[in-house]
């Protein structure tokens, strides 16, 4: 799937689930885009420099920078399909600072970052989040580990 084709799946979704918001639809977008760690250069790196100033991030691993980078480059396009060119910044623990008026959540895995901005008055939090679906074996694991044995149970057939 194309990061054009999810997008649009993700902002059908969002449209789809909240109808009655219109205007708060109006003035959020979603971004999704798909990466590989090792996709990103250092030009590329070093072009974003002023957007990555912190020493953590600039000397992290390939896979941390990667997931910095295009979970920023999706917060960016959100941001630029609501007409603010403004970058996110970073906060003293990493976190990312929304221009003012806008509001804003980033997501990633290790083959997918994502973002959804919004610049309605009344979103005062917003969010999104990106999962890696399990395999049945992993999801045994999980199931297992943390549930009790009349929990587990309860889930057979």
């Amino acid at each position: 799937m194309t990061s054009h084709t999810l997008q649009h799946h993700a902002q059908a979704l969002l449209t789809k689930a909240s109808a009655p918001y219109t205007q708060v639809l109006q003035a959020s977008r979603i971004c999704l885009l798909p990466y590989q760690v090792h996709s990103i250069t250092q030009s590329q790196w070093l072009a974003q420099s002023d957007q990555l100033p912190r020493a953590n991030i600039q000397h992290a691993q390939p896979k941390r920078q990667a997931s910095y980078y295009y979970g920023r480059l999706c917060a960016h396009q959100a941001l630029s399909q609501l007409n603010c060119q403004t970058k996110v910044h970073m906060g003293m623990y990493n976190e990312p600072i929304w221009p003012k008026g806008f509001m804003g959540s980033i997501t990633h895995t290790h083959e997918m970052a994502g973002a959804v901005a919004s610049s309605h008055p009344l979103i005062k939090g917003i969010g999104i989040d990106i999962e890696n679906i399990l395999q049945s074996c992993d999801a045994n694991i999980v199931f297992n580990s943390v549930l009790t044995k009349k929990e587990a149970a309860s889930f057979e057939t």
